[in-house]
């Protein structure tokens, strides 16, 4: 099965919807706002996601609907890790009741194809906690392979996992260029 995913960027109304995700232990660490829905946090929130530098997309179905958020950019980076230049880091969130139903494939492959399309990076990379192994098969089945660990410096100190995937359409010495707003 193939599901048709577009990437498109992220309205104001999509970004608040992203924030206000509230995912299950142990997941809960991706919760935007961790400390409940205080209107402050989310506005702050939703002003990041939707900040140029941020690079935020919508995943969405045939239909519009909102499936999950990716970023392109520092976004996708943890504090802590080691980001040399030359690949484009990628950061992805699914909408809570689409996690664990084996679609991510389908949502990491449409990252993966606009990133082609759109970034001349050389290398696409992601970093995942190290206790997801759902996450860290994922990717590893889609090409991305283990570059270096690290502890996170923001409590509770987590491991996390950098991942590289070389990008076969680039050439090596390509600079990596910001995704266009657009798209």
């Amino acid at each position: 099965m193939s599901l048709a995913i577009t990437l498109r960027p992220l309205t104001p109304a999509q970004a608040r919807e992203v924030v206000c995700w509230r995912y299950d232990p142990p997941y809960d660490i991706y919760n935007i706002v961790p400390n409940g829905l205080d209107e402050a946090d989310i506005a702050r929130e939703v002003a990041l996601l939707l900040d140029p530098a941020t690079r935020a997309h919508a995943l969405l179905d045939p239909a519009g609907r909102l499936l999950g958020l990716a970023t392109f950019g520092s976004d996708g980076q943890v504090p802590g890790g080691d980001y040399p230049a030359g690949a484009l880091d990628m950061g992805i969130s699914l909408r809570p009741d689409l996690t664990g139903r084996q679609l991510g494939r389908h949502f990491l492959q449409a990252m993966v194809d606009f990133a082609s399309a759109h970034c001349p990076a050389p290398a696409l990379r992601v970093t995942i906690a190290e206790f997801n192994r759902r996450a860290l098969r994922l990717v590893q089945s889609a090409g991305f392979q283990p570059v270096a660990t690290f502890t996170g410096r923001q409590p509770p100190h987590r491991r996390y996992v950098i991942l590289l995937r070389p990008d076969p359409t680039r050439q090596p010495e390509s600079p990596a260029q910001g995704v266009p707003h657009g798209n």
